[in-house]
């Protein structure tokens, strides 16, 4: 592999790191009040499910994107 081949893998990585972190923090801000974590919801629970659903209609406004916790980076 190149280094121009390396660059652009590595660069896609820390965006997607980047936007994992952002929505980790902006999730957990929101979550802050109920005492939640966001890396604690799951698409199994139907409690996590609505809040799941109410981080993403907030983060697509605020953001612009939304990635469920198992989606993260981490």
């Amino acid at each position: 592999m190149s280094a121009e081949e390396f660059k652009d893998y590595i660069l896609g990585f820390i965006f997607y790191k980047y936007l994992s972190e952002k929505i980790l923090n902006y999730s957990n801000d929101l979550l802050a009040e109920d005492d939640i974590d966001y890396l604690s919801l799951n698409d199994n629970n139907a409690e996590s499910t609505k809040y799941l659903q109410a981080i993403k209609e907030e983060a697509i406004q605020g953001l612009g994107y939304f990635l469920k916790p198992s989606e993260l980076f981490s």
